[in-house]
Protein backbone atom coordinates (compact mmCIF):
# COMPACT_ATOMS: atom_id res chain seq x y z
CA UNK A 1 0.00 0.00 0.00
CA UNK A 2 1.57 3.63 -0.46
CA UNK A 3 2.14 5.34 2.13
CA UNK A 4 -1.24 7.51 3.91
CA UNK A 5 0.38 9.87 6.29
CA UNK A 6 -3.14 11.32 6.47
CA UNK A 7 -6.72 9.72 6.99
CA UNK A 8 -9.69 11.58 6.94
CA UNK A 9 -12.81 10.04 8.40
CA UNK A 10 -15.85 11.58 6.77
CA UNK A 11 -16.47 13.25 3.24
CA UNK A 12 -19.08 15.56 4.08
CA UNK A 13 -18.13 19.21 3.28
CA UNK A 14 -15.60 19.94 5.48
CA UNK A 15 -14.05 16.75 4.92
CA UNK A 16 -14.05 17.11 1.44
CA UNK A 17 -12.56 20.83 1.77
CA UNK A 18 -9.51 19.17 3.62
CA UNK A 19 -9.32 16.37 1.26
CA UNK A 20 -8.71 18.92 -1.57
CA UNK A 21 -5.81 20.97 0.47
CA UNK A 22 -4.22 18.60 1.29
CA UNK A 23 -4.11 16.74 -2.38
CA UNK A 24 -2.92 20.37 -3.46
CA UNK A 25 -0.08 20.11 -0.87
CA UNK A 26 1.61 16.72 -2.18
CA UNK A 27 0.18 14.70 0.89
CA UNK A 28 -0.67 11.15 0.43
CA UNK A 29 -4.60 10.92 1.95
CA UNK A 30 -6.80 8.28 2.94
CA UNK A 31 -10.42 8.30 2.99
CA UNK A 32 -13.10 6.64 4.87
CA UNK A 33 -16.66 7.24 4.74
CA UNK A 34 -19.75 4.42 5.54
CA UNK A 35 -21.91 6.03 2.32
CA UNK A 36 -20.52 5.14 -1.25
CA UNK A 37 -22.16 8.57 -2.45
CA UNK A 38 -19.96 10.78 -0.57
CA UNK A 39 -16.48 9.36 -2.25
CA UNK A 40 -17.79 10.15 -5.75
CA UNK A 41 -16.09 13.67 -4.96
CA UNK A 42 -12.92 12.03 -4.01
CA UNK A 43 -12.10 9.89 -6.92
CA UNK A 44 -10.07 13.42 -8.18
CA UNK A 45 -8.13 13.77 -5.36
CA UNK A 46 -7.22 10.10 -4.40
CA UNK A 47 -3.77 8.91 -4.11
CA UNK A 48 -4.95 5.71 -2.22
CA UNK A 49 -8.77 3.80 -3.19
CA UNK A 50 -10.73 5.04 -1.20
CA UNK A 51 -12.56 3.21 1.84
CA UNK A 52 -16.27 2.52 2.37
CA UNK A 53 -16.60 1.54 5.77
CA UNK A 54 -17.97 2.39 9.42
CA UNK A 55 -15.10 3.78 10.85
CA UNK A 56 -16.58 3.04 14.37
CA UNK A 57 -16.32 -1.10 13.47
CA UNK A 58 -13.20 -1.80 15.53
CA UNK A 59 -13.12 -5.53 13.77
CA UNK A 60 -12.92 -3.48 9.97
CA UNK A 61 -10.08 -0.82 11.23
CA UNK A 62 -7.86 -3.42 12.42
CA UNK A 63 -8.26 -5.35 9.65
CA UNK A 64 -8.63 -3.53 6.50
CA UNK A 65 -7.05 -0.46 7.45
CA UNK A 66 -3.23 0.25 7.38
CA UNK A 67 -2.92 2.30 10.57
CA UNK A 68 0.72 1.80 10.89
CA UNK A 69 1.17 4.19 8.02
CA UNK A 70 -0.56 6.64 9.28
CA UNK A 71 0.54 9.86 11.22
CA UNK A 72 -2.39 11.87 11.18
CA UNK A 73 -6.12 11.22 11.83
CA UNK A 74 -9.20 13.57 10.82
CA UNK A 75 -12.14 13.14 11.98
CA UNK A 76 -14.19 15.03 9.94
CA UNK A 77 -17.90 14.04 10.96
CA UNK A 78 -19.96 15.46 13.56
CA UNK A 79 -21.05 12.44 15.22
CA UNK A 80 -17.75 11.29 16.06
CA UNK A 81 -17.31 9.80 19.80
CA UNK A 82 -17.70 6.43 18.45
CA UNK A 83 -15.10 6.66 16.15
CA UNK A 84 -12.75 8.29 18.19
CA UNK A 85 -13.16 6.07 21.26
CA UNK A 86 -12.36 3.24 18.33
CA UNK A 87 -9.14 4.63 17.12
CA UNK A 88 -8.22 5.24 21.10
CA UNK A 89 -8.50 1.88 21.47
CA UNK A 90 -6.44 0.88 18.89
CA UNK A 91 -4.19 3.31 19.56
CA UNK A 92 -3.30 1.16 23.24
CA UNK A 93 -3.54 -2.04 20.89
CA UNK A 94 -0.56 -1.26 18.58
CA UNK A 95 2.65 0.23 19.93
CA UNK A 96 3.57 1.73 16.46
CA UNK A 97 0.34 3.56 16.85
CA UNK A 98 1.12 5.58 19.81
CA UNK A 99 2.61 8.58 17.71
CA UNK A 100 -0.74 9.30 15.73
CA UNK A 101 -2.80 12.89 15.83
CA UNK A 102 -6.15 12.96 16.09
CA UNK A 103 -8.50 15.93 15.15
CA UNK A 104 -11.88 15.56 15.48
CA UNK A 105 -14.89 18.33 14.56
CA UNK A 106 -16.63 19.85 17.49
CA UNK A 107 -20.26 20.87 17.18
CA UNK A 108 -20.38 22.99 20.37
CA UNK A 109 -18.13 24.45 23.70
CA UNK A 110 -19.63 20.87 25.31
CA UNK A 111 -18.81 18.40 22.95
CA UNK A 112 -15.11 20.04 22.65
CA UNK A 113 -14.76 19.40 26.27
CA UNK A 114 -15.44 15.97 25.97
CA UNK A 115 -13.34 15.36 22.92
CA UNK A 116 -10.57 17.32 24.68
CA UNK A 117 -11.09 14.64 27.43
CA UNK A 118 -10.84 11.76 25.91
CA UNK A 119 -7.60 12.44 24.34
CA UNK A 120 -8.54 14.39 20.87
CA UNK A 121 -5.11 16.37 20.41
CA UNK A 122 -6.51 19.08 17.64
CA UNK A 123 -10.48 19.91 18.07
CA UNK A 124 -11.48 21.78 15.73
CA UNK A 125 -14.90 24.18 15.71
CA UNK A 126 -16.16 25.22 12.37
CA UNK A 127 -19.48 26.11 13.51
CA UNK A 128 -18.33 28.54 16.35
CA UNK A 129 -15.83 29.65 13.94
CA UNK A 130 -18.62 30.99 11.53
CA UNK A 131 -20.70 32.51 14.40
CA UNK A 132 -17.39 34.19 15.20
CA UNK A 133 -16.93 35.14 11.64
CA UNK A 134 -20.76 36.30 11.04
CA UNK A 135 -20.36 38.98 14.61
CA UNK A 136 -17.61 40.98 13.28
CA UNK A 137 -18.89 41.58 10.00
CA UNK A 138 -21.26 44.01 12.28
CA UNK A 139 -18.34 45.63 14.37
CA UNK A 140 -15.31 46.03 12.11
CA UNK A 141 -16.29 47.63 8.26
CA UNK A 142 -13.12 46.02 6.91
CA UNK A 143 -13.52 42.09 7.77
CA UNK A 144 -15.72 41.51 5.03
CA UNK A 145 -13.24 42.53 2.97
CA UNK A 146 -10.85 39.77 4.02
CA UNK A 147 -13.25 37.19 6.01
CA UNK A 148 -11.86 34.84 3.65
CA UNK A 149 -8.17 35.07 4.48
CA UNK A 150 -8.72 35.57 8.53
CA UNK A 151 -8.43 32.75 11.14
CA UNK A 152 -8.21 32.92 14.23
CA UNK A 153 -5.44 31.34 16.11
CA UNK A 154 -6.49 32.21 20.00
CA UNK A 155 -8.87 33.93 21.65
CA UNK A 156 -9.47 37.63 19.97
CA UNK A 157 -6.08 36.75 17.86
CA UNK A 158 -6.23 36.33 14.35
CA UNK A 159 -3.93 35.84 11.38
CA UNK A 160 -4.78 37.39 8.40
CA UNK A 161 -2.39 37.04 4.38
CA UNK A 162 -3.28 39.70 1.48
CA UNK A 163 -0.86 40.41 -1.49
CA UNK A 164 1.06 43.89 -1.18
CA UNK A 165 -0.06 46.13 -3.81
CA UNK A 166 1.03 49.22 -2.03
CA UNK A 167 3.86 51.74 -3.26
CA UNK A 168 4.37 52.69 0.03
CA UNK A 169 5.37 49.69 1.59
CA UNK A 170 6.73 47.94 -2.02
CA UNK A 171 10.93 48.03 -1.29
CA UNK A 172 11.13 48.63 2.10
CA UNK A 173 12.01 46.42 4.65
CA UNK A 174 10.31 44.41 7.75
CA UNK A 175 11.76 47.28 10.39
CA UNK A 176 11.33 49.90 7.81
CA UNK A 177 7.86 49.49 7.40
CA UNK A 178 7.12 49.44 10.79
CA UNK A 179 4.04 47.69 10.93
CA UNK A 180 4.31 46.87 14.63
CA UNK A 181 3.05 50.91 15.16
CA UNK A 182 0.13 48.93 14.01
CA UNK A 183 0.03 46.26 16.83
CA UNK A 184 0.64 43.03 13.96
CA UNK A 185 3.56 40.87 13.60
CA UNK A 186 4.51 39.64 10.05
CA UNK A 187 5.03 36.28 9.98
CA UNK A 188 5.33 34.62 6.97
CA UNK A 189 6.03 35.83 3.17
CA UNK A 190 5.30 33.85 0.30
CA UNK A 191 6.88 34.93 -2.89
CA UNK A 192 6.34 32.93 -5.83
CA UNK A 193 5.69 29.40 -5.14
CA UNK A 194 8.76 30.12 -2.04
CA UNK A 195 6.88 30.59 1.44
CA UNK A 196 9.22 31.59 4.19
CA UNK A 197 9.83 32.89 7.98
CA UNK A 198 10.85 37.28 7.05
CA UNK A 199 13.73 38.75 9.07
CA UNK A 200 13.48 42.55 10.08
CA UNK A 201 15.58 43.21 7.12
CA UNK A 202 13.97 40.83 4.86
CA UNK A 203 12.89 43.42 1.64
CA UNK A 204 8.89 43.38 0.91
CA UNK A 205 8.55 43.42 -2.68
CA UNK A 206 5.40 43.82 -4.97
CA UNK A 207 3.21 40.92 -5.21
CA UNK A 208 4.15 39.67 -2.26
CA UNK A 209 1.74 37.49 -0.01
CA UNK A 210 2.19 38.88 3.18
CA UNK A 211 0.54 36.73 6.44
CA UNK A 212 0.58 38.72 9.60
CA UNK A 213 -1.35 38.23 13.73
CA UNK A 214 -2.68 40.67 15.70
CA UNK A 215 -6.40 41.69 17.13
CA UNK A 216 -9.03 41.24 14.35
CA UNK A 217 -9.28 45.22 13.95
CA UNK A 218 -5.47 46.18 13.76
CA UNK A 219 -5.07 42.86 11.33
CA UNK A 220 -7.94 44.25 9.01
CA UNK A 221 -6.41 47.61 9.10
CA UNK A 222 -3.07 46.76 7.73
CA UNK A 223 -4.40 43.97 5.02
CA UNK A 224 -6.02 47.04 4.03
CA UNK A 225 -2.96 49.39 3.92
CA UNK A 226 -0.94 46.65 2.41
CA UNK A 227 -3.24 46.18 -0.49
CA UNK A 228 -3.87 49.49 -1.22
CA UNK A 229 -2.66 51.22 -4.34
CA UNK A 230 -2.95 55.12 -3.05
CA UNK A 231 0.79 56.08 -2.32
Amino acid sequence: MKRANICIIGAGRLGRAAISQLAESGHNVMVIDKKAENLKFIREFATIEPIIMDASDINAMRNEVGLEDIDTIIVATSDNIEIIATLLELQTEINFFNNLKIAARAVNKRHARVLKQIGVDWIISPEEEAGIKMALLTVDKNFLNYADSLKEIASGVFAGSVTVKSPHYINRSIRNANLRQFNVNVVLIKRNKETFLPAAETIIQQNDEITIIGKIGDVTTVLQKLESIKK
